[in-house]
């Protein structure tokens, strides 16, 4: 219901040049008609109920109260409206002239014809319209026969006309309601398979990650045990697939989002220079293993905190970095960030990366930016990639009030130029956390240091063997004491009966999941009077939904699948040193609580 009537509020915004015109047409014709006073008074009353639909409009308020009040307020005036059009058709007629007569049935059958084509998708204010509308044409003859100003034969033939006309109008009416109702269904039907989709998207996605998370996790570790360097190169070559996969993941799951028109921004202040270090570090070391000379730069004068979302900008700058980074076999890539003031609280950020890779032609520039396209159909074979990195890139833009462009010669290199829309934000309260590109170098040093998350007791509950090995291979080098429950119900049995400095919780679970698990842990603490033990929610589930869902649930930090030493000691980190409001809630900006 509150949808329809959105549409119908912006159906008749789009038709007020049109109702104004006809309005000044029939102001001239009471002119004509009948007098400059009836004129003046019928076009006060026209413009006054447009005021109203206009003023009622606007305040489109998403409380139920409110906004069935803001409804029927509309209804009421639409009635008036109507009722305006009735008076002025009736005031013609009474002239007793055929001439006015005949405009006067016009003039009802437009207005009737209106409301027919504009107000189907609203009910309510269809039947206040056009109630008036089909009284005033029945009345017509009524006039007709008490002013005694037409011969009986036109009455008669005035009354065979209001009735084939008021029929052919209601039968419209059937037909357009008929057609309305059918494509209603259809977008219904469009719309859940729609959502049939994106839940199997998203379920697909946490089943990827899952044994992703072992494989890209195992590597990590691997990664930093002794092996000869014929093993660290294998062990490399996993590391490279698996992050290739979840990146891979992660554009199919976005590029649904996209389409569903369900992708959202997460908005909340972030530092400009640790946002783009992070985005650029990965691929600082795949450049170097090519031999591609790296820079990033990022003058002083556009350092300091904005807000918008970072991990969507890093994102960005991620996607294009790879790009010239895969594109680039010698020579040199550059990524440069400015940030340019358009007023005392807007700044556009400008970002550029450039290489002196392939290149490509302009007929390829064309269809650069469309999903699944490739600027040579030859690159999915020889570089790989799927064509969605690009317009993923796009409609994050678009959805920053900004955009991308790219120039390039053909095998001379390329660049790319993105200009989003970012807020200038006050300098926050800084929290203790680990660099945002921490290794587990050094996280394996934190047992030597004063500060840090070492020799702590975490409760894990994870219910997939393979990444319980994960996370326990992770954990016992920093010198923590793992124990594992595997689902929410052992969780929440463990901690009733033991103390743990940190949950690590894992969001999908037989018998209780992760959210129920969190829950249930923050309940415990407050009829127990217990502190607030730290929570990081270890999830495959990456949508927003998931997100916000575990935040809501009581989780101090979300780390998303698959875990890295890095991320999950960033994680941990800011779980335990997070500051907290006199409420005891986490008192941190959302960036700093999503990790990965």
């Amino acid at each position: 219901m509150h949808q329809s009537y959105l549409e119908l509020i912006k159906r008749l915004r789009d038709d007020l040049p049109s109702r104004t015109l006809a309005a000044i047409g029939f102001t001239g014709l009471l002119l004509w008609g009948i007098d400059g006073l009836a004129a003046i008074l019928w076009f006060a009353a026209f413009a006054l109920n447009e005021g109203l639909e206009l003023l009622i409009g606007l305040k489109s308020n998403k409380d139920p109260v409110k906004g069935a009040l803001n409804r029927r307020l509309f209804c009421a005036n639409m009635v008036f409206g109507s009722s305006v059009w009735v008076a002025g058709a009736l005031a013609l007629v009474k002239t007793g002239e055929i001439g006015p007569l005949i405009i006067a049935l016009a003039i009802l059958v437009g207005a009737l014809t209106h409301v027919i084509s504009t107000s189907l998708t609203y009910v309510s204010a269809f039947l206040a319209a056009a109630l008036p509308l089909v009284m005033g044409i029945i009345a017509v003859p009524a006039v007709m026969i008490v002013s005694h100003a037409y011969p009986d034969a036109a009455v008669f033939q005035a009354s065979i006309a209001m009735v084939f006309l008021l029929t052919y109008n209601l039968s419209a009416a059937l037909q357009s309601w008929q057609r309305e109702t059918k494509l209603a269904k259809t977008l219904a039907q469009v719309s859940l398979a729609s959502d049939a989709k994106s839940q199997f998207l998203a379920t697909m996605s946490h089943e990827i990650r899952t044994p992703l998370n072992g494989i890209v996790g195992l590597a990590e570790v691997l990664n930093n045990t002794k092996m000869t360097a014929s093993q660290h190169e294998m062990v490399n070559l996993v590391r490279t697939s698996g992050e290739t996969l979840e990146r891979l993941v992660s554009d199919v799951l976005d590029s649904a989002k996209i389409e569903a028109d369900k992708l959202e921004l997460s908005i909340a202040p972030f530092d400009l220079r640790e946002t783009i270090e992070t985005a650029a570090h990965t691929f600082r070391t795949r450049a170097e293993e090519k031999g591609v000379v790296f820079s990033l730069i990022i003058p002083p004068e556009a350092e300091g905190r904005y807000l918008g979302d970072a991990v969507r900008i890093r994102q960005i700058i991620s996607n294009l970095t790879s790009n010239a980074i895969k594109f680039t076999d010698k020579g040199r890539v550059d990524v440069k960030v400015d940030a340019l003031e358009i007023d005392g609280d807007s700044v556009e950020l400008r970002i550029q990366v450039s290489d002196t890779g392939i290149g490509f032609d302009p007929k390829a520039s064309q269809h650069l930016f469309s999903r699944f396209e490739q600027a040579d159909n030859s690159i999915s074979r020889r570089f790989g990639g799927t064509g969605l990195g690009l317009s993923i890139c796009k409609s994050l833009c678009e959805l920053m009030d900004g955009s991308i462009s790219a120039t390039s010669q053909l095998g001379a290199g390329s660049r790319f130029e993105v200009r989003i829309q970012v807020k200038n934000a006050e300098a926050l309260k800084a929290n203790p956390r680990l660099p945002a590109h921490v290794t587990l170098d050094d996280a394996l040093s934190l047992n030597d240091s004063s500060v840090g998350p070492t020799g702590l007791r975490v409760l894990v509950a994870e219910d997939n063997p393979i990444n319980q090995k994960v996370i326990t291979f992770m954990l016992e080098p920093m010198g923590m004491t793992p124990v594992m429950a595997a689902n929410g119900r052992e969780a929440l049995a463990f901690y009733k009966i033991d103390s743990f400095d940190l949950i690590l919780m894992d969001m999908m679970m037989p018998e209780m999941d992760g959210l129920a698990a969190t829950q249930a842990i923050r309940a415990w603490e407050k009829q127990n009077n217990l502190p607030r033990t730290p929570i990081a929610m270890l999830s495959a589930n990456a949508m927003s939904e998931h997100v916000t869902a575990a935040l809501a649930a009581g989780c101090d930090v979300h780390i998303a699948k698959p875990v890295t030493p890095a991320t999950l000691v960033t994680g941990m980190t800011e779980a335990l040193f997070m500051e907290h409001d006199e409420n005891g809630e986490p008192d941190a900006d959302l960036q700093s609580r999503l990790i990965g």
